[in-house]
């Protein structure tokens, strides 16, 4: 959603090399965002592209249903969101992209209880968040490009308005982001600017 606000959702596949058939979303979730795009996004283009996105993409059409049923009873641990990791657990060459941090913040804290352990172990280095996400497009795209998508925006997101703006420069943007998502290192996909210490 916030991507597809920045008109940055297809950019950030294409830097994965991920065409629409490789690109899986829970079932409910073609009914779901369409709904929230039409809530939280501001301009028409971008509510279509999310439409047209939920449209021309996979779903998840079976998982482990007993893995899932666990899952779900740790706190923080939405259907959806627990969907789409088992999904990615059972599928070593999916990577998983999520919005939803409070779900991979619980998938940290309970790392050491069964089954979330071997889903945690599974994950690593598979995950990218807002703030990665973003980090890969500036490592890309260039930080201008993104900073100026980002100003002309039609979603309002906090993290998104504190590390991009007109007097904001790549220091700024990749502090902020880092800051945002340290505390999920551990689960994190390599992108290089998260590496990096920024003097």
């Amino acid at each position: 959603m916030k991507l597809a606000g920045c008109n940055l959702l297809h950019q950030f596949f294409e830097i994965l090399e991920a065409e629409s058939k490789d690109i899986l979303i829970a079932n409910n979730a073609s009914y779901a965002l369409p709904k929230q795009a039409k809530k939280k996004l501001k301009n028409e283009d971008a509510v279509n592209t999310v439409t047209q996105f939920v449209q021309n993409v996979g779903r998840i059409t079976s998982v482990n249903s007993d893995l899932l049923g666990e899952i779900q009873g740790f706190k923080n641990m939405d259907g959806g969101e627990s969907l789409l990791m088992v999904a990615a657990h059972e599928n070593p060459d999916l990577l998983f992209a999520t919005g939803d941090k409070r779900c991979l913040q619980s998938l940290i804290e309970h790392q050491s209880c069964e089954p979330i352990d071997k889903i945690f172990k599974s994950l690593q280095g598979r995950v990218y968040c807002l703030e990665t996400a973003f980090m890969l497009l500036i490592e890309n795209l260039g930080f201008e490009d993104v900073n100026q998508m980002v100003i002309n925006r039609c979603v309002d997101d906090g993290v998104l308005r504190l590390a991009f703006g007109h007097e904001r420069n790549i220091d700024n943007a990749t502090d902020c982001l880092k800051s945002y998502c340290r505390e999920l290192s551990s689960l994190l996909a390599p992108v290089t600017l998260l590496q990096m210490s920024v003097a």
